[in-house]
């Protein structure tokens, strides 16, 4: 498990707005930077809030990674996700 980076990750999607622009473009290829798993791998390039949080993702991070990827217009989509009943 490499939650650390996976925070990195996200961290530097947050701080680096080139590197937000690049996630947009290439999840994949961004995501090839950093030592994940596959399983962490999805997680990162589909944005799975539940499951970057379920995999003990810091919240709060996830939600700045999301604001900053999907912009501030989509934020209550992050809102809905992480309010959602449990399947």
């Amino acid at each position: 498990m490499s939650v650390n980076a996976l925070e990195a990750a996200l961290w530097q999607l947050y701080l680096h707005p080139g590197d937000a622009d690049s996630f947009r473009s290439d999840a994949a290829s961004y995501a090839a930077d950093y030592r994940v798993t596959d399983k962490e791998r999805e997680l990162l390039v589909s944005v799975d809030v539940m499951g970057l949080i379920d995999h003990g993702v810091n919240s709060l991070l996830v939600l700045m990674a999301f604001q900053t990827i999907y912009g501030p217009e989509r934020l209550h989509d992050y809102f809905d996700i992480v309010n959602a009943p449990a399947a």
